[in-house]
């Protein structure tokens, strides 16, 4: 709570964190399924559907770090 920057908006910060972390949870799921669903049909014996599913993790993840390194230290 130290590092919000006014106090008077601190309850609209908190509200903003937490939609971040929730939208990408209910979004990812059915997307992830899918994903899984659409590659697991084109050829089951490989496993395609998780290896794009992972693939698909690691370039999201990478962008997230990416994205972490622009933000700001608070004042």
């Amino acid at each position: 709570m130290d590092v919000l920057p006014k106090d008077r908006d601190k309850a609209k910060d908190i509200a903003v964190w937490h939609q971040a972390l929730i939208l990408p949870n209910a979004l990812a799921t059915p997307i992830g399924g899918f994903i899984l669903d659409y590659f697991q049909s084109v050829n089951c014996e490989l496993g395609l559907g998780y290896v794009i599913l992972f693939s698909v993790t690691a370039v999201y993840f990478s962008l997230s770090g990416i994205f972490v390194t622009r933000i700001n230290l608070a004042k």
